[in-house]
């Protein structure tokens, strides 16, 4: 992947809601190399990035989400907390409406009343039961707990905080216990000689979490004139068998490691969307565009590894 310089939103403070978790920790490290000024929460206040400042707050409690936002007095609210475990969703569905609809509904209520600007991390899973391709423009079509609630959250984010962003993704990179990303999975069976299955069935557009930042400061400070919504996925759709394939092939291990499977031979809780084709948004013009391609995306996420960013990554929550 060509270099591609990382844009700074003017050094203003960010306040990164769930700095503790897959996506918050990685844009917790790459916004601090961008020079941002940041304030990381997390449920103890113990996601630790060198030069931050750190926040506690439980989610779970009515009102945290709002009074973080009222304390910490952020020009920028990020926020990558979420329910992201399809299968919980579908068995704790209160929890998850607490998560992914009500805390998103607090912290725009309070950013459009602070004046502080939201960035709101969503799903491509907010789609599924209408045909694809999907745009920013098309209407949610959830088919799940997990789609449903943070299509909801999507909805009062945008009524409460018009010039909030809302960003709907899939990730892909490393995360601070080493469980949490498709890629992890992928890459600790194949590196340790496992036979691992990988569905023929279900097709996505991964981006590597660690490039995330990049994007969304771009976006920020950039009047692109689309809207609230954004679509930050990769350029090519893929199943997530291949995926595996490409990643046993980037980290040197047998790509014939990775079996042909379905998603009913797993027999999983929550029913997949077989083809999340979301179309990419336009990108930034100081971004690279092959920020978004998949192959690149791996060799870049292969390379962080190799120069120590997994260790980084666990660091953030000791």
């Amino acid at each position: 992947m060509s270099a591609c310089s990382v844009p700074t939103v003017n050094g203003h403070r960010v306040l990164v809601i769930g700095a503790g978790g897959f996506l918050g920790a990685n844009v917790a490290l790459t916004a601090a190399s961008a020079g941002e000024r940041l304030v990381l929460h997390s449920r103890h206040g113990d996601a630790a990035v060198e030069g931050a400042e750190l926040v506690a707050g439980d989610l779970h409690a009515s009102g945290t989400a709002a009074d973080l936002v009222r304390s910490v007095g952020a020009e920028v609210v990020l926020n990558c907390a979420a329910l992201a475990d399809v299968d919980r969703c579908e068995h704790e569905p209160s929890l998850a409406a607490r998560l992914n609809e009500d805390v998103p509904a607090e912290l725009a209520e309070a950013c459009a009343a602070g004046g502080s600007r939201l960035v709101h991390i969503s799903t491509d899973a907010v789609f599924g039961a209408a045909p694809g391709p999907y745009t920013t423009g098309s209407a949610p079509s959830p088919i799940n707990v997990y789609g449903r609630t943070k299509a909801a959250g999507e909805a009062a984010v945008v009524e409460a905080a018009p010039d909030a962003l809302v960003i709907r993704t899939n990730l892909v990179g490393w995360s601070p216990t080493g469980r949490r990303s498709l890629l992890e999975f992928f890459w600790r069976n194949v590196t340790e000689g496992h036979t691992v299955n990988g569905f023929t069935d279900v097709r996505f557009r991964p981006v590597a979490a660690s490039l995330v930042w990049r994007v969304v400061a771009g976006w920020l400070t950039t009047d692109t004139g689309e809207g609230p919504i954004r679509h930050l996925t990769g350029a090519e759709l893929l199943s997530k068998y291949d995926f595996g394939r490409r990643v046993a092939t980037v980290f040197d291990a047998d790509p014939d490691l990775v079996r042909r499977s379905t998603v009913a031979e797993a027999g999983l809780t929550a029913a997949r969307t077989p083809d999340l084709d979301v179309r990419p948004s336009a990108l930034p013009d100081d971004v690279d565009p092959s920020i978004l391609d998949v192959d690149a995306a791996l060799e870049h996420l292969s390379a962080v590894a190799a120069s120590g960013y997994r260790r980084r990554v666990a660091a953030v929550r000791p």
